[in-house]
């Protein structure tokens, strides 16, 4: 694994000094090629990141936004991770960005993947996809025991996007998410989470076992992207 570890006395300096990571990412990706992809996690730890990185001076009208995953829910609904990140990171300079919801005007998750695969390829590659941890261990939407938990971590699966039924996740169990393999396409990956149950998890994933255990495996065992961990108590 390709990984390093940034510990920070207070969740500010860490929120900060993310931003700073990442606007930097993505300022070289519009230099480079005139435009940039940024893969932007849902939960509500992530809010004070996305209103930190929003206020900052970017090409933003050259950046566009893709959540990684995102509860089937439109935007004005609670949960709706799609809905999060328009009214956090999408405010202010950030509102310049092109942004991309998952949630569209099909009945089903299934129903919505043609259209999603489709925008997956139409885009550039990932200069960064922002991860965290969730209590069970799940990142992006993997969730242990979902159905369509096996395509979503294949390293070697085909699809881009896939439908998750996770029947132990909070509130909406009905999901999309990025795979694996197009969650690693990502120039870099910044994988932030806080707190000492959080840390926890996190040195029970670095030590081997299998990724049904703790799904952020997937994320930590692996050479193709690296992989950089923010972390505050």
């Amino acid at each position: 694994m390709t990984l390093s570890f940034q510990a920070f006395p207070t969740r500010d300096a860490m929120f900060a000094a993310l931003a700073d990571d990442v606007a930097e990412l993505l300022i070289e990706a519009v230099a480079a090629r005139g435009e940039a992809l940024l893969l932007a996690t849902g939960g509500v730890a992530v809010i004070p990141f996305y209103e930190t990185l929003a206020a900052r001076s970017l090409p933003w009208a050259r950046i566009t936004v893709l959540p990684s995953d995102a509860r089937w829910l439109p935007e004005d609904q609670d949960g709706s991770n799609d809905g999060m990140i328009r009214r956090t990171l999408l405010q202010g300079p950030g509102a310049a960005a092109r942004f991309e919801p998952l949630y569209g005007a099909e009945p089903t998750p299934e129903a919505a993947l043609p259209r999603l695969r489709a925008l997956f390829d139409t885009l550039p590659p990932a200069d960064v996809a922002l991860l965290g941890i969730g209590e069970d261990g799940h990142t992006a939407a993997f969730f242990k025991g979902s159905r369509g938990f096996d395509a979503a971590v294949d390293p070697h699966g085909p699809a881009t996007f896939v439908s998750i039924y996770a029947p132990n996740g909070a509130m909406t169990p009905h999901r999309l998410t990025l795979t694996l393999p197009a969650l690693l396409q990502a120039r870099a990956v910044r994988l932030m989470f806080f707190g000492e149950a959080k840390r926890a998890l996190y040195d029970a994933a670095l030590r081997p076992g299998p990724v049904e255990e703790l799904p952020v495996r997937t994320i930590l065992y692996q050479d193709k992207t690296p992989v950089e961990v923010y972390w505050a108590a």
